[in-house]
């Protein structure tokens, strides 16, 4: 249980950073102008959002995720707060999240409580109902062995819908599916 609860807060972390992230201003930033190549994800910036659920498997889950322009508007941060064991809030996870001016390539830059940094490659698809859907497939490490993480987060309005799913890296197996729920808008940042 304590190993599934690790990989599970590790792709909240991942998520959330490869999830999107935007918001007003950043600490050092004296312009709230995103630069235009973020514009599929522009919606989320300047907001909180909240999802208040449950992993597949039954487990609780509450995190708040605040997106903010970074760097005069070059990069997107985002910033959660999830509660730990003992019901207090905390900040788990800090991700820079960029699309390299030349390259188009969406990199989100991902760091944890912990000390562990990890940087994640992200695509941009699009629904069966044409909304835009981020993308992302990594390895993590795990007690139980080496995993691969597929993450999905389609934005649609007030909310972005939020899927993962695991199986042993290098396997052919069937994808597990850990979650399958929202984020939903709760406030304009200041």
């Amino acid at each position: 249980m304590m190993q599934r609860k690790t990989l599970m807060m590790g792709v909240l972390g991942v998520v959330v950073l490869g999830a999107l992230g935007f918001g007003s201003r950043g600490v050092f930033d004296d312009s709230p102008k995103l630069d235009e190549r973020y514009a599929v994800l522009a919606p989320l910036v300047g907001h909180a959002y909240e999802i208040d659920g449950a992993w597949a498997d039954g487990s609780p889950i509450w995190a708040r995720n605040e997106y903010r322009v970074g760097l005069n508007g070059q990069f997107v941060e985002s910033k959660v707060i999830a509660i730990n064991e003992d019901g207090e809030k905390y900040q788990r996870y800090l991700t820079v999240m960029s699309i390299d001016k030349e390259t188009g390539e969406f990199t989100s830059y991902g760091f944890t409580y912990d000390g562990t940094a990890r940087a994640i490659t992200n695509e941009i698809r699009e629904s069966d109902d044409g909304d835009p859907v981020l993308f992302a497939e990594w390895n993590t490490s795990m007690p139980t062995g080496e995993m691969t993480i597929r993450q999905e987060v389609e934005l649609k309005g007030d909310r972005y819908l939020w899927r993962v799913w695991a199986r042993p890296a290098g396997s052919e197996a069937s994808w597990n599916q850990m979650m399958d729920g929202a984020w939903i808008r709760k406030e304009r940042l200041q």
